[in-house]
């Protein structure tokens, strides 16, 4: 199950067709929601999500919400050994943060990079 959350309604609209397409030619091959919210309230609210070691977790929010990347950070440190769940965080170092930030908080099990953008694996 891919689970998408974004809290612009625009975007949102953008993002549910999408995602309508996709299971439209997939027809119903895999199951997916879409959640219209602020992404960090809503992962706070479900937290059993990082307790399983089969969800992989992709956070991908504008490169330059510092806060949204600093609360999921928190979170993360917070469930510490408790987290099993595979959490894949795309920033970019011109407009985000460093690498070193991530890897100076987190536990980074590998690294993407291109250019200045990174995906960072937890």
């Amino acid at each position: 199950k891919a689970i998408f959350v974004e809290k612009n309604p625009k975007h949102y609209n953008i993002l549910k067709s999408n995602i309508e397409k996709f299971e439209n030619t997939f027809s119903g091959e895999y199951e997916t929601e879409k959640v219209k919210a602020d992404s960090i309230k809503w992962i706070t609210q479900r937290r059993e999500l990082f307790l399983v070691e089969s969800n992989i977790i992709f956070f991908d929010p504008p490169y330059e919400s510092v806060d949204l990347y600093q609360s999921l950070i928190d979170l993360l440190k917070e469930l510490g050994e408790e987290l099993k769940a595979v959490v894949l965080i795309e920033a970019d170092r011109q407009q985000s943060f460093e690498i070193k930030y991530l890897e100076d908080n987190l536990d980074i099990k590998k690294l993407f990079k291109q250019g200045t953008s990174f995906i960072a694996m937890i």
